[in-house]
Formats: C-alpha cells, structure tokens, sequence
C-alpha cells in the first residue's frame, strides 16, 4: 500500500514537472491566437466601419444628384401638362385659331416624353432611400422624413380650372399661373424641403464622425 501511495504521488510530480515544462509553450501558444484573433477583430471592425461609412457618402451623394435631376424632371413634366391645357382652352374658348391647338398637342407630347424620365428619378430616389435606412439607421430624425417620401407622392395636376368661365386672356393668363404656382409649391414643398432636410441631417451625421 505505501508503494502505491508513492506511485501516485510521483505521477503528480511528473505531471507538475511535464505541465511546467510545457506551460511557457502553452502561454505562448494563447497569446499568439489571442492576439491574431484581437488583430482580426479589430480589422473586421475597422473595415465595417470604413465600408459603412463610404456607403453614408455615396448615400450623400446620390441624393444630392437626383434631387437636382428629378425635381427639374418634375417640373417641366407638370409644367407641359398646365400648357396643354392652357392652350387648349384658349383655342376652344378664346380663338380657334388652329396655332394653339397645335402648340398644346406638342406640350402633351413634351409631357408624354417626360413622365418615363419622371417615373425612372422616382425609382433612383426610392433605392437611395432604401439605402440611407442601411446606412443611417442609427439616426431617428430620418425616419419621418424618409416615410414621407417613401409614399413617392404623385404631383396630379388638375385641369378643371379651364372649365371655368374664361372671359379675357388676361382670365385664362391668371388662372394659369395660378395652377403653375400651385403644382411648383407642391413639388418644392413635398420633394425640395423634405431632400434638403435629409441631406443635411446626412451631411451633420459624416461631419460627426470625422
């Protein structure tokens, strides 16, 4: 029995001396996964946060373009629909003279020809939207303004003013630019002031992390 007592208690100190001898190996052997798995770690996160901030600026910079293009695209779009009926209403009420029947069949053609280009901007604004919610998602002041043009309003211009009684071209003239008036604010109001104040909501967010 006192054999074995000291069988065994040399096994325990062969295996202190084998865990000693191999210890400094195995601190080195943690140390160097430790540490590849830290330089990983902290590659990962630098490049996610490069990435994401590349795509907050390419977010910045495709809403600054399609703001110019679609909101002039909308413009000359309803402005060719109010002069089709502008000039129809002045052949069928004021004058039959057949020039401005023609002149408002070629703003009808001129507003046909825009709404695809109309229709394609909305499109472009709808995926730079999409992609500022990735991008910005830790932003709540976005969130409002971006449900509101996601809802890509239609700017519908209503023509029931030329049925009206139209006296005098000066009538017809003022009653024109009032329906002119009218679908420029909407655009301004609904497209204009809403980009503008994303983009500056995005622009205050990369001066931030800078």
């Amino acid at each position: 029995m006192n054999n074995l007592f000291y069988e065994k208690t040399n096994d325990k100190e062969e295996n202190y001396k084998l865990l000693k001898l191999l210890l400094p190996y195995i601190s080195t052997f943690l140390a160097i996964f430790l540490g590849a798995f830290i330089t990983q770690y902290a590659s990962d996160r630098s490049y996610e946060k490069q990435h994401n901030k590349e795509l907050k600026e390419e977010c910045y910079a495709k809403l600054s373009s399609i703001k110019g293009i679609l909101v002039q695209s909308m413009k000359i779009y309803t402005q060719s629909l109010i002069f089709a009926d502008y000039y129809k209403a002045r052949y069928y009420k004021l004058s039959e003279d057949t020039i401005y029947y023609n002149l408002g069949y070629e703003e009808h053609l001129q507003s046909r020809k825009f709404l695809p280009e109309v229709t394609q901007n909305q499109k472009d604004l709808q995926e730079v939207l999409a992609k500022i919610r990735i991008a910005f998602r830790s932003n709540e002041k976005l969130i409002p303004l971006l449900d509101t043009l996601n809802k890509n309003y239609a700017i519908d211009v209503d023509g029931s003013w030329t049925e009206k009684n139209i006296p005098s071209l000066l009538v017809l003239d003022s009653l024109e630019k009032a329906a002119e008036d009218y679908s420029m604010k909407l655009i301004n109001d609904y497209y204009t002031k809403n980009i503008d104040e994303i983009l500056i909501i995005l622009l205050q967010d990369l001066k931030n992390e800078n």
